[in-house]
């Protein structure tokens, strides 16, 4: 109806071998299933629009079809936390850890980031920007 994607529904790669999908919500959820969903029943969601399966329906999408993934990598972000009330002494109330934020699918040309648009799913063809609080491991 909207002629648009819908960034809340999981993203479906399908391939010779096997369907990956991938589905981020709130901060730190990252859903990656394999050959789950069927995508010959309509998807639902939380609008009151009708929604259904696309298929290259985002940029990025388009310009990964067809293309080989040669390797994927998952992506890290550094996340932090101070107390603030009652407040913390000093070198005190911090408290930091490690949030999966996406995958990387690198490609014959280019890449595909799928990753957590915090509480729905981001897609980039782009790189990922390197710095301290990022990381990836290659899976």
């Amino acid at each position: 109806e909207h002629d648009e994607w819908f960034a809340d529904l999981p993203v479906v790669l399908r391939t010779e071998e096997a369907q990956l999908e991938v589905c981020a919500k709130k901060l730190d959820d990252l859903s990656v299933t394999w050959s789950t969903i069927d995508l010959a029943v309509t998807p639902t969601a939380w609008v009151e629009w009708t929604l259904k399966w696309r298929r290259d329906a985002h940029p990025a999408l388009r310009r990964a079809a067809g293309q080989v993934i040669r390797q994927v990598s998952v992506m890290e972000h550094s996340f932090t936390t101070q107390r603030v009330h009652p407040p913390a002494e000093p070198g005190e109330g911090r408290s930091s850890g490690w949030l999966l934020g996406g995958l990387v699918l690198e490609l014959d040309q280019g890449c595909l980031q799928i990753y957590n648009a915090l509480d729905e799913n981001g897609l980039s063809s782009e790189p990922p920007r390197r710095s301290p609080d990022f990381r990836m491991t290659v899976v």
